[in-house]
C-alpha cells in the first residue's frame, strides 16, 4: 500500500514500513495508562467494548490507530483474573492461539481483497479495511452482549475502607515506581522486554524481506505468496502454543521454555541470508535446500514464539497482588509499546540501507 500511495522505488519501501507502525506505537504507548484506569473505573468489559469500538474505525483513520489499543492490555487481565495457577498456562496457550489465527487468515484475506480489479479501483486497499472494520463492529457486539465482567466491585469498595482504618497502602495505592521495583519484576519485565525486541525486529523484516527483489537481497515473493508463507507461520505458531506449551510448561516451567526458545531467532535471521544465497546461486541442489529451509523456517521455527506466553506467566508470578494486574500488564505493554516504536524503524531502516547500497549483497539486516 505504501509504494502505491507515496509512488516509493522498491528499495525505499523499507523506511517508511517503520515509520507507519512506529506511529502506531507511539499512540499507544501513552493511552494505555487510560484504559488501565478506564477499566479498573468503568469495569472491564464497557472498557473492552469501547475498545474493539474505535478499533473499528482504524482502517478509515491510520493516523489515530494506536488511540484505541486497550482491549488486548484489557484481555489479558481478564484472563488473569478468571485463571488459577494450574490453568494459566493452557488459558494464555488459548489467548495467544486467537492472535496467530488471525495472523494467519488475515494476510491471506487482506492479500486477496487489495487491488481488485473491478471494485474500487481508484482506492484498492480501501476493501480490506471495510472488512477489518466489519469484523471489529461484530466482536464488540459480542463482547456487549455474552461478555462476563472479572472486575470485583466488593472487593474494591472493601479495599476503599481499608484504607481509613490500615496504616499500611492498598494495594492499588502503591506507585508505579515502587511496584515495578518489587521483588522479581525488574527480572521478569527484563525479559519481557528483550522477547519483544528480538521478535519485533523479525516480525519488521519478515514482510519487507519477502517482497524485496532476489537480486537486490530479498526473497521475491508475489503478493499472494507472502500471505500464505506468514499464515502458514501464523498457523504453526498456534499449534505450538496450544498443543505443546501447557505440556512444556508443565516439565520444564516458563523459565526452562524461555532458555530453549532463546536459541531460535539466530536461525530465524540466517534463514533470510541463506534464502538468498540460494536463489542467486540456482540449480537443482539449491532449489531441495531451499524448500528444507522454507520447511523449517515455516513450521519448526515458530516454536520460538511459546516465549511470548512464557514470558507472560513470569509477569503474572511477579504481581505482587492480584488486584495489580491490571496495571502491571499495562506497564508491560508500554515498555513493548516503547521497543516496538523504536524496533521497526530500526529493523526496516537497516534493512532498506543494506538494499540501497547492497552491503553485504543487500542482505546487512539479516547479519
Amino acid at each position: 500500500m505504501i509504494p502505491f500511495n507515496d509512488r516509493l522505488p522498491e528499495a525505499e519501501v523499507g523506511f517508511y514500513t517503520g515509520l507507519v507502525e512506529s506511529a502506531t506505537c507511539m499512540a499507544e504507548v501513552f493511552v494505555l495508562g487510560f484504559w488501565c484506569y478506564l477499566a479498573d473505573r468503568i469495569g472491564r468489559k464497557p472498557a473492552l467494548v469501547y475498545s474493539i469500538t474505535g478499533i473499528a474505525f482504524r482502517p478509515a483513520l491510520w493516523h489515530s490507530s494506536g488511540l484505541f489499543s486497550g482491549a488486548g492490555l484489557i484481555i489479558r487481565t481478564m484472563i488473569g483474573e478468571h485463571a488459577t495457577s494450574k490453568t494459566e498456562a493452557q488459558a494464555y496457550a488459548w489467548f495467544s492461539m486467537p492472535d496467530f489465527i488471525g495472523t494467519f487468515i488475515g494476510p491471506i484475506l487482506g492479500g486477496s481483497l487489495a487491488d481488485p480489479h473491478q471494485f474500487l479501483r481508484k482506492h484498492p486497499y480501501a476493501l480490506p479495511g471495510l472488512i477489518i472494520g466489519g469484523i471489529n463492529i461484530t466482536r464488540a457486539i459480542v463482547s456487549a452482549l455474552f461478555l462476563e465482567e472479572t472486575l470485583d466491585r466488593s472487593t474494591a469498595r472493601r479495599e476503599t475502607l481499608d484504607r481509613h482504618q490500615a496504616p499500611e497502602p492498598a494495594p492499588q495505592q502503591i506507585t508505579s515506581w515502587r511496584l515495578i521495583k518489587s521483588p522479581g519484576m525488574p527480572a521478569a519485565l527484563s525479559i519481557y522486554g528483550q522477547v519483544f525486541l528480538i521478535t519485533s525486529f523479525y516480525i519488521a523484516m519478515l514482510p519487507v524481506a519477502l517482497f524485496t527483489p532476489i537480486d537486490l537481497g530479498g526473497i521475491g515473493y508475489t503478493t499472494p505468496q507472502i500471505s500464505l508463507y506468514i499464515g502458514a507461520q501464523a498457523a504453526s505458531q498456534a499449534l505450538w502454543l496450544v498443543v505443546v506449551f501447557p505440556h512444556l510448561q508443565q516439565r520444564i516451567g516458563a523459565k526452562g521454555i524461555l532458555r530453549v526458545c532463546s536459541l531460535g531467532p539466530p536461525l530465524f535471521f540466517s534463514s533470510f541470508i541463506l534464502m538468498n544465497v540460494l536463489l542467486r546461486t540456482g540449480g537443482t541442489a539449491c532449489t531441495a535446500c531451499i524448500w528444507a529451509l522454507t520447511f523449517l523456517s515455516t513450521f519448526v521455527g515458530p516454536a520460538v514464539f511459546m516465549s511470548f506466553a512464557g514470558m507472560q506467566l513470569l509477569v503474572n508470578d511477579a504481581t505482587p497482588e492480584p488486584s495489580l494486574l491490571g496495571r502491571v500488564n499495562a506497564n508491560a505493554l508500554m515498555l513493548c509499546g516503547v521497543i516496538r516504536i523504536a524496533a521497526p524503524s530500526i529493523a526496516t531502516v537497516v534493512y532498506a540501507v543494506g538494499v540501497r547500497g547492497q552491503i553485504a549483497g543487500g542482505i546487512l539486516a539479516g547479519w
